[in-house]
């Protein structure tokens, strides 16, 4: 967010919350099956031919984390079946750490295989 080359638990937070409120097409505060539904085809787009994948050639790095975290498996923290602004911007806690592969408190192009 502030043009570092690091992106903070904070700015991740920040960013997910920013994600969440776009598949929230009905602006009720959760995600139903139907904004699911948009999520995944969203995902099958970046995922196909010129999309971004899971790390752009990069293997399986963090980016197979990220997209397991666009489930709502990752994000249903509370196990009801109903995934709110919170839940999944909480969530971002369980995914962060996945993605800082060297730990160090900030994700780089470092954490993606890239110098």
């Amino acid at each position: 967010a502030d043009a570092d080359g690091r992106v903070t638990p904070d700015e991740a937070r920040t960013k997910r919350a920013d994600v969440f409120y776009m598949f929230d097409t009905d602006t009720d505060g959760t995600l139903n099956a139907e904004e699911w539904a948009g999520v995944a085809e969203h995902l099958a787009a970046e995922m196909g031919p010129g999309g971004n994948g899971q790390g752009h050639g990069m293997g399986n790095g963090p980016g197979q984390h990220i997209h397991a975290a666009m489930t709502p498996e990752f994000n249903d923290i509370d196990a009801n079946g109903a995934i709110t602004a919170d839940e999944f911007t909480a969530a971002t806690d369980k995914l962060f750490p996945l993605i800082d592969t060297d730990a160090d408190g900030a994700v780089t192009v470092a954490d993606f295989g890239r110098p």
